[in-house]
């Protein structure tokens, strides 16, 4: 695959043989911000190569670190929402996940004036969801409510798969 980011790959090769996320050379640290940013592109490259189960590590993982809590996750980066928005239907998974981060998340000045379309589909999504959200406090846990972040909302399941537990 020539147009991949051969360190996305090389990630993506250490989780098809070992199951576990296992950040490359040049980003070491789990919590570190550019581990963090790489993981929207990781998804991305499990959804080229119509991996669910690795989608839904990836998905975890977001979720998982580097804080327990919504509201202490770093924001998805404006380029990797833009390639999402921009080549994926509205429902993916991991635009659900997006929205959510930044609906528990965003500040005023993170809202950066742009005129990319994908850009302002999402804000509008972001500000729909932070005014239902609005007075909650977020937690994550497995039970499926809208001041939860459930895991199982943001992963993909084949029709015939029991849903996660």
């Amino acid at each position: 695959m020539p147009e991949e980011d051969p360190l996305v790959f090389a990630i993506y090769l250490r989780w098809a043989t070992r199951k576990a996320l296992v950040p490359s050379a040049d980003c070491p640290n789990p919590s570190d911000q550019k581990f963090n940013d790489r993981l929207f592109d990781l998804y991305m490259l499990g959804d080229r190569l119509e991996d669910k189960a690795f989608k839904n590590a990836v998905a975890d993982a977001i979720l998982d670190g580097p804080e327990s809590v919504p509201v202490k996750k770093p924001l998805p980066p404006h380029n990797s929402v833009c390639r999402v928005f921009e080549h994926t239907p509205t429902g993916f998974c991991l635009r659900k996940l997006m929205v959510t981060l930044w609906a528990w998340n965003a500040k005023p000045q993170d809202f950066k004036v742009d005129n990319v379309v994908a850009l302002l589909d999402f804000y509008a999504e972001v500000l729909k969801l932070k005014a239902r959200l609005r007075d909650r406090v977020p937690h994550i846990s497995g039970t499926d409510s809208t001041d939860t972040l459930n895991y199982c909302n943001y992963h993909e399941h084949d029709d015939s798969a029991p849903v996660c537990e």
